[in-house]
């Protein structure tokens, strides 16, 4: 039994209903407030009725409800055009659960599943159109909301136990839901007889109290009181349920509590029982919220790994921030999340994947969130590119949304990923002296409107300059480009050299790129640059 999406309406972010669909293992990337966290929270929500840790019935507030939906709401109250109070949906699907199969989906279409509701409770009409018509409300009348839900075949539960689902959220920066969590996993690792035999042991702890000497020796002084000895008070213990010995359990790390031990730790420890539970392997979902947190990097990769080997036994959604999380999960798994839509990775190439998975340092998601990329080869490059930008707009490509990245050869992983998210991608490399190699290489990338790739479109051999190929092999890559844009002079000023021919200073900047960058770069003086360069940074302010 796995969920295979859910659709969320004015819940948080999300205001309008929003479907998510979901496969066995789902990695949701995005810019921040885009929605990562709320959709853990409501899938979490609807299967356990619990929030942050907490009974929904216990923190229900306005703050959970979208907060457009919210204002006008209110302000339609003060018009003749009055809406009813708004509630929350959260809708989830599952794959196969045929007790609740039937046509109570949103949109009449059968399914398997149930939606959970924060809504307006029907029984207090009364009391809220007395209040509507004395304009009394300034608020969501939250006091008079109530939680349901509803399965697709009609039937109604005010409990989350009709589910048999479980779900378990792993956040190391919620401190808050750590005793609820403890809870979970005693109940799901202790079977009923266990459960029993800690219940009797725990009341004949307590109905020793009652025989202890010192409580008797109280109970004997306080009858001497004249005055409490008609009235018989006497000290006691208080009765228990047959589960409150759970609330006396404390999970201990090296003897430490684990609520005092570091987030990092118990991010792990979660992560690790989560995997491990039977019962969540069977019919259960693990949400982990940016297992990156607080995490070095050797532990990250162990935990890492040990989530990728449990993977096709559990269903797992996973936010991250992390391009390492990504690449070793595995890009095929990533939901890519904006304000307006989700795109799913599913038609990447296997050595794609790979390629990434195997390079997981690469900054992917510094790729896939930014508005629009320049791709470079080398940190060269992306300092000359940096600069003419920065000369030719007067700010940094940055401060636009535009990210100069260095990817060394592996243009076509990345454009590869740009074709099937439709990224404004422009790729600005060297011609090395075989413009049909280059137009071979992108062919599958030349018409596609979304990607840009700039050269130079003059091939240069050493017999058309003079130059000596044992001193500079390839008259074809960006330092002879800038040469060739600019004078001897020119160069010689802005790097504080003083060479006397063109082959001397060729030599030295194709034999130190960086340095070379660097100083271009930082000079107070602004060099001239070769026109593929300045049609890409054009381009990358278009529309």
């Amino acid at each position: 039994m796995r969920v295979t999406k859910i659709c969320i309406k004015n819940f948080k972010v999300f205001s309008e209903p929003r479907i998510f669909q979901f496969d066995n293992t789902n990695i949701i990337v995005g810019n921040n407030g885009v929605g990562k966290s709320t959709i853990l929270d409501a899938l979490n929500l609807a299967l356990t009725g619990t929030y942050q840790g907490k009974s929904i019935s216990k923190i229900l507030s306005q703050d959970l409800f979208n907060k457009q939906c919210v204002d006008s709401y209110l302000e339609s109250l003060k018009t003749t055009e009055k809406q009813a109070p708004p509630d929350i949906e959260i809708t989830v699907y599952f794959d196969s659960w045929a007790e609740r199969n039937g046509d109570g989906t949103p949109d009449g279409s059968t399914g398997d599943g149930f939606t959970f509701y924060i809504e307006f409770d029907t029984k207090y009409n009364e009391t809220y159109a007395t209040m509507i018509t004395n304009n009394e409300i300034d608020s969501l009348p939250i006091e008079y909301y109530q939680t349901r839900w509803c399965s697709f075949d009609r039937s109604n539960f005010y409990n989350p136990k009709f589910i048999g689902f479980k779900g378990l959220i792993v956040d190391s920066d919620n401190f808050s839901s750590n005793n609820l969590y403890t809870s979970k996993i005693i109940k799901e690792f202790f079977d009923d007889e266990a459960s029993i035999k800690m219940s009797q042991a725990q009341r004949r702890i307590f109905d020793s109290l009652v025989d202890n000497d010192t409580v008797n020796k109280v109970n004997e002084k306080i009858l001497e009181n004249q005055e409490l000895r008609d009235k018989h008070v006497s000290l006691g213990v208080l009765s228990v349920s047959k589960t409150s010995w759970e609330n006396l359990i404390s999970t201990k790390v090296n003897e430490i509590p684990f609520e005092h031990i570091g987030k990092g730790e118990q991010c792990i420890i979660k992560t690790y029982l989560s995997f491990t539970n039977e019962s969540i392997q069977n019919k259960g979902i693990i949400m982990i919220e940016e297992p990156e947190c607080h995490l070095a990097y050797g532990n990250l990769n162990k935990l890492l790994s040990f989530i990728k080997e449990k993977l096709s036994n559990c269903q797992v959604i996973i936010t991250t921030h992390s391009s390492f999380v990504l690449n070793k999960l595995g890009l095929e798994n990533l939901l890519l999340l904006s304000e307006s839509n989700c795109i799913k990775f599913n038609d990447l190439k296997d050595d794609t994947t790979k390629f990434f998975e195997k390079k997981a340092g690469y900054d992917t998601l510094r790729f896939l969130l930014c508005k629009k990329s320049i791709l470079s080869e080398g940190d060269s490059d992306e300092l000359i590119i940096q600069r003419a930008y920065k000369d030719y707009y007067g700010r940094m490509p940055i401060e636009d949304g535009i990210d100069i990245i260095s990817v060394g050869l592996s243009f076509l992983r990345f454009l590869e990923i740009a074709k099937q998210l439709r990224l404004h991608t422009t790729v600005v490399t060297d011609n090395d002296g075989n413009i049909e190699a280059l137009k071979k290489k992108y062919a599958d990338y030349s018409n596609i409107p979304c990607i840009k790739i700039y050269y130079s479109e003059n091939v240069i051999k050493h017999n058309d300059t003079g130059i000596n190929p044992d001193v500079v092999p390839n008259l074809n890559t960006l330092e002879p480009e800038i040469l060739r844009a600019n004078s001897l002079n020119k160069l010689n000023s802005v790097l504080g050299k003083d060479f006397s021919t063109e082959e001397e200073l060729l030599h030295y900047m194709v034999t130190n790129k960086t340095d070379v960058a660097w100083q271009i770069f930082k000079s107070d003086e602004k060099i001239n640059y070769p026109k593929y360069i300045l049609k890409s940074i054009g381009v990358c302010n278009e529309e």
